[in-house]
């Protein structure tokens, strides 16, 4: 048993050496911050409609312009970032988020949570980009989707804490939920000022032969990879089918059955726990196989979920619903990332991935309009629609899985070869 413990510790420690220390740093941070996530996230409509009165429809068209400044501010940073120190554009960033994550507690009227929401749908997924750029330049290809998969167990070991925790708190006070919230960005934000060690690895000449191509190369690399267009519109189709579990769900269960924010928060934690538990192995377990094809089987089971839900109407069905939800998160989203990186030309992954995130900031805005507006309309509807989504999105991703495209190369003058 004692020769086994050691074993074991040796292991854990031989793992955590084989990561540079900035990995571990962001695994805490996100750890921490997703505590906040998920305190108040996953009841944000619920306080929107119950707290401001606010009807479904304008719900849904709010979350969808917060989704769509993210459109915008992406690509300008994915653009920009190759011409700054990444690691102060990190913080800069996450200063900025803490200060709006603080308006929440006073955004008590539609105008400020209209704004407070335009500002985080700007500044979160700036970071997101800037994150998957330094983790896209400096992990190596064979390490990278392990490294994606590290940092989304943390942002879920922090949602299974933080979902459990916001249903008990939303039940007494919503100041309470953005207060915590707003202290875990604080804490994420103070790691990375004292803690976080990464150095941007490009050069003073590769940054100044940036900016003298610039002008030629633009996103025109970006329009010409046809495998990439189409992985951009199979993530648009399975990100809104996805956001709907987390934006127009909740409120479904409370109004058609009965289900409060408590049981709701109990289901998004075994969401959560799953992929806690479950991601590293799973990504282990897949890091051979083709990432369209993995993507392709995150979209399958997305689409067994949305079957599920259309014809459940008991809250114990909805446990192993969730799993479905919980196995398609750890198939598609890190997998997804790093198919970005790899199909990325050298020193311009920022343009892929600002256009990858603006796409993904597109399908959480399509997302809340249909949800907003399918709800007041026909629920059942609405179940159907996604059902069509996801089934495209398989589709989509089966064929890149067939055609190969994650094997698109480069040569030196960053020009489309196949």
């Amino acid at each position: 048993m004692i020769i086994k413990l050691i074993g074991t510790i040796t292991a854990l420690k031989n793992y955590y050496r084989s990561f540079d220390s900035f990995v571990w740093v962001l695994f805490l941070g996100t750890l921490i911050n997703a505590i906040g996530i998920g305190i108040f996230y996953p009841f944000l409509t619920i306080y929107m409609k119950e707290q401001i009165n606010m009807p479904m429809s304008a719900i849904g068209l709010l979350l969808a312009l917060q989704s769509i400044v993210g459109i915008v501010s992406q690509p300008l940073v994915g653009l920009m970032i190759g011409r700054f120190d990444k690691r102060l554009a990190l913080i800069i960033i996450m200063s900025a988020v803490t200060l709006v994550d603080i308006l929440y507690i006073f955004s008590k009227s539609i105008l400020l949570i209209a704004i407070v929401l335009f500002l985080s749908g700007m500044l979160v997924p700036m970071y997101y980009v800037v994150r998957n750029v330094i983790v896209g330049e400096s992990v190596g290809s064979e390490k990278r989707t392990e490294v994606n998969s590290i940092l989304l167990m943390a942002f879920n070991g922090g949602q299974v804490l933080g979902a459990s925790i916001g249903g008990f708190l939303a039940v007494f006070s919503y100041t309470y939920v953005f207060l915590v919230n707003a202290v875990t960005t604080l804490l994420f934000t103070l790691l990375l000022i004292f803690r976080f060690n990464y150095k941007d690895n490009s050069s003073k000449e590769q940054k100044i032969n940036f900016n003298r191509t610039k002008e030629k190369v633009n996103f025109s690399l970006v329009w010409k990879n046809k495998g990439f267009i189409w992985f951009c519109i199979g993530t648009i189709l399975t990100i809104t089918c996805y956001a709907q579990l987390f934006t127009t769900l909740p409120v479904y269960l409370k109004g058609h059955l009965g289900i409060n924010e408590m049981q709701y928060g109990i289901i998004a934690s075994i969401n959560t726990f799953a992929i806690m538990v479950f991601q590293l192995p799973l990504s282990i377990l897949t890091k051979n196989m083709r990432k369209a094809s993995i993507m392709a089987m995150g979209s399958l089971m997305f689409c067994c979920c949305l079957v599920g839900i259309y014809f459940v109407d008991q809250y114990l069905f909805f446990f192993p619903l969730i799993l479905f939800v919980s196995f398609g998160c750890m198939l598609f989203f890190p997998t997804s990332t790093s198919y970005v990186a790899d199909i990325s030309p050298p020193n311009y992954s920022g343009h892929f991935y600002g256009v990858f995130g603006g796409v993904s900031s597109l399908g959480y805005a399509i997302a809340p309009l249909i949800g907003g507006f399918l709800y007041e309309e026909s629920i059942g509807y609405l179940w159907f629609f996604l059902l069509i989504f996801s089934f495209l999105s398989l589709l989509i991703f089966s064929v890149l899985r067939k055609e190969g495209t994650e094997n698109v190369k480069y040569d030196n003058k960053s020009q489309v070869t196949n």
